[in-house]
């Protein structure tokens, strides 16, 4: 496929304001919707395939985000159409002013590996109800799902509108070189900065999802018993392979007991059967060896320098799955604290203050997302407005 004539067909189909009616773009979310739907089982299998994903899993974070947000555009199109009145300076009387949402022109679409349906076609969806022509690129690492999703793209839309680019980084790199009006990206911090760079050659603004170490705060009040449960799910979740995942834990330490034992309860509630044997179907497996390699690494690199393995720490490298595991006695030397670990593998470390906590995050780079859970509303402002 010749990518520039491509990009110069959408951006000439662009150009005709056939996109920028309300009934176009109402039409073609409800075709994206409707060729989802027609394929969900096609969808789960490959999804299951590429990266061992749990069906309920997969439905949750691929196909129902994606067709929630196409629902909630659809409800929402004619206000986000419609301008508003703004208020004009003197020296302009009596003239008048409105604001309206304009559409970008035509977007490229870059979609990481660890959602490779829901941050590429939710993200499209987006696209669609601004009225833009759009091009998205799969990741090469699941190949099974950038087939089927290459179909649905085919048979929901013109080339014109909507394409769907298949292959490896060198495509994505060919692609950041051409005109695009604006660039979605969702992936490392690393590559962020190059797709920035190349985006700015062309004046093309940009949407960058990065990723970042997430900590968790348990504070006094904390019910750790809830909290063991929600970081058990979520380090389960996707083989804890999501850039919201938390990353590290500060507990205090007489309430370190408690959280190993309550982690350990819901991973085998979660995981295995009655006999100690695993499901394998409750596990998604990490998606390729260099990742597996990379993850054993901090792993070890933190056994070897003095943490204790607290809850599983199981490696299969036969399927490339990790059991959800916990590291207690974490130092902020080790390699596991800095980086991001992108695993079901979790710190812990201890504090005493929740200055202490907030000095910790403060003076590393920005978390994605911070989580504090406490009944003390004066430690969580602290936490919120010293943070960020």
């Amino acid at each position: 496929m010749n990518h520039e004539a491509l990009i110069a067909r959408q951006r000439s189909y662009f150009t005709t304001g056939a996109t920028r009616s309300l009934e176009f773009r109402r039409g073609a979310l409800e075709r994206l919707g409707a060729a989802i739907e027609a394929r969900e089982s096609e969808i789960l299998t490959a999804l299951h395939a590429d990266l061992g994903k749990p069906a309920l899993d997969a439905w949750t974070s691929e196909i129902g985000l994606v067709l929630g947000e196409i629902r909630h555009a659809l409800k929402q199109l004619k206000k986000w159409m419609k301008p508003r009145r703004a208020k004009v300076p003197m020296l302009a009387w009596p003239g008048k002013a409105r604001v309206g949402r304009e559409p970008c022109g035509v977007i490229l679409i870059l979609g990481p590996w660890n959602f490779p349906l829901g941050l590429a076609f939710g993200p499209l969806a987006a696209a669609i109800a601004a009225g833009n022509c759009a091009v998205v690129k799969l990741t090469d690492l699941c190949p099974a799902t950038a087939k089927v999703a290459a179909r649905i793209i085919a048979e929901a839309f013109d080339e014109n509108e909507v394409a769907l680019i298949e292959g490896d980084v060198s495509v994505a790199t060919a692609l950041l070189e051409l005109p695009f009006n604006h660039v979605f990206f969702t992936g490392s911090t690393r590559v962020g900065k190059i797709v920035m760079t190349a985006a700015a050659k062309h004046l093309a603004s940009v949407t960058l999802e990065l990723g970042g170490k997430s900590p968790v705060i348990l504070d006094t009040g904390a019910d750790i018993d809830k909290v063991a449960a929600q970081l058990a799910g979520a380090k389960q979740f996707n083989g804890g392979q999501a850039c919201i995942s938390p990353d590290y834990v500060f507990v205090r330490e007489e309430q370190q007991a408690r959280l190993v034992e309550g982690f350990k309860t819901n991973v085998a509630k979660n995981l295995y059967d009655e006999s100690g044997a695993i499901r394998k179907e409750s596990i998604a497996q990490i998606v390729n060896q260099a990742n597996f390699n990379r993850v054993k690494a901090l792993f070890d690199d933190a056994v070897a320098q003095g943490a204790t393995v607290a809850v599983g720490g199981t490696m299969d490298e036969s399927d490339l799955t990790i059991h959800p595991t916990l590291l207690t006695g974490v130092t902020p030397q080790m390699k596991i604290l800095q980086e991001e670990i992108f695993a079901p593998v979790l710190p812990v470390m201890n504090y005493e203050t929740i200055d202490q906590a907030i000095d910790y995050i403060a003076a590393r780079d920005k978390p994605l997302a911070l989580y504090i859970y406490s009944d003390d509303e004066a430690a969580i402002e602290k936490v919120i407005s010293r943070t960020s």
